[in-house]
């Protein structure tokens, strides 16, 4: 079973005025703290799960190192231009 969390769709009515900061926190749907988090649990998921973060933070890879180090699953990441970051994590195997 494959996972996916998608951030809001309307990033176009966004105000002029809000900060880059307002802006990543919207368009990503997980704040980093909670990616560090949730890295450990999918990687006791079957199945392919994706999801985008605010920021790809130092703890965050360290979390993402543990569980391959463990041979639980793969976990890829791109940070993108404006900081914000995309995570996939697979079973080993499957071209994580």
């Amino acid at each position: 079973m494959a996972t996916e969390l998608h951030a809001h769709p309307r990033t176009e009515a966004l105000p002029n005025n809000w900060s880059s900061t307002a802006h990543k926190a919207f368009c990503a749907v997980l704040e980093h703290h909670q990616a560090d988090q949730l890295i450990v649990p999918l990687a006791f998921m079957e199945g392919t799960s994706q999801f985008s973060v605010d920021r790809i933070s130092g703890h965050f890879k360290s979390h993402a190192l543990l569980v391959e180090e463990f041979g639980l699953t793969g976990v890829t990441f791109e940070k993108r231009q404006d900081d914000t970051g995309h995570v996939r994590t697979a079973p080993k195997g499957t071209g994580s």
